[in-house]
């Protein structure tokens, strides 16, 4: 009986691995391709692409699912080599049938959502920001370091921190945006409460928008202090550990020839806009500039 047994147990496992399927015992997970990745969506933003991926990496982040939104810039062209060495997974977002903010709010919660679908299994963190902001830690550089003592929690809430155009007209060539655009709002202005999130992609039951995510068994996402954040305003600006320096207007030029167009479709009050605008160029700041030596080499500046 115990030979009839063992030749019983020998066959089954010689066929699993024969089959070249991966037979993993009942409790026992596997560990994911990356780390750490970001998901974001993009619009002819190619002038801005190099310096946000590249920083990024310096960051911590392993990978990039980028969702492309109808450019007609010359994106590829800067994309092509991360897609070829297997840093950037790039794909095309739904087409809108029109620009208001409600529609784009739905196409980027879906496209969220596709992201996490396709790729839970993947990796382990996936941060959802654009391509005006920059995620950083403030106490080492790597992010992945930084999220090892969160390991427990289904979120890292991440306070942005609103930045102007610092009276730049345009970005000089062969310098970086984060190195020319050094002013922001004081640390209480109101969009700085804001916050974007850095999701275990397994316990991610909803995105509801860019801001706000649904977890399983109701868990709620923590702010760099462990503290529970309910929505997507904090009570408290926490930016001693990571931050995300957003520089929501970039120069002059972007903020008068693309923000301001855009924001001229929305029904909201141009003026209004433009009064909190006024108010992201009032404090200094230098918390990311730890990150600009390296990130002139890679590239290219001298």
């Amino acid at each position: 009986m115990k030979k009839y047994i063992t030749i019983t147990i020998t066959i089954f496992f010689f066929a699993v691995f024969a089959s070249g399927e991966c037979y993993e015992p009942k409790g026992k997970k596997s560990k994911a391709k990356y780390d750490l990745a970001i998901c974001a969506l993009f619009q002819n933003e190619a002038n801005y692409m190099k310096e946000w991926i590249e920083f990024h990496k310096l960051a911590g982040v392993q990978h990039f699912y980028l969702y492309n939104d109808q450019s007609e810039d010359d994106y590829m062209t800067v994309l092509k080599p991360y897609i070829d060495s297997g840093v950037v997974d790039l794909f095309e977002c739904a087409k809108k049938k029109d620009n208001s903010l409600d529609e784009f709010s739905d196409m980027q919660s879906n496209t969220y959502m596709d992201c996490i679908k396709k790729f839970k299994n993947q990796v382990k963190w996936i941060a959802f920001i654009d391509l005006d902001e920059f995620l950083f830690p403030t106490q080492q550089k790597d992010l992945k370091v930084f999220l090892k003592s969160y390991d427990k929690y289904p979120a890292v809430a991440v306070n942005w921190q609103m930045f102007g155009t610092s009276g730049v007209e345009q970005i000089p060539e062969g310098k970086l945006m984060i190195e020319t655009l050094v002013n922001q709002a004081v640390e209480g202005f109101e969009k700085n409460h804001w916050v974007k999130l850095i999701v275990q992609p397994k316990q991610v039951k909803k995105c509801h928008n860019a801001h706000l995510f649904y977890f399983r068994k109701k868990q709620r996402p923590v702010n760099s202090a462990y503290s529970p954040v309910k929505s997507f305003v904090s009570d408290t600006v926490f930016v001693n550990d990571i931050r995300i320096n957003h520089y929501y207007t970039r120069d002059n030029h972007h903020l008068v020839t693309v923000k301001t167009p855009r924001r001229l479709q929305l029904s909201s009050s141009y003026q209004a806009w433009l009064d909190e605008v006024n108010q992201m160029n009032e404090v200094f700041s230098d918390a990311i500039f730890p990150y600009i030596p390296e990130l002139q080499k890679k590239m290219g500046f001298k």
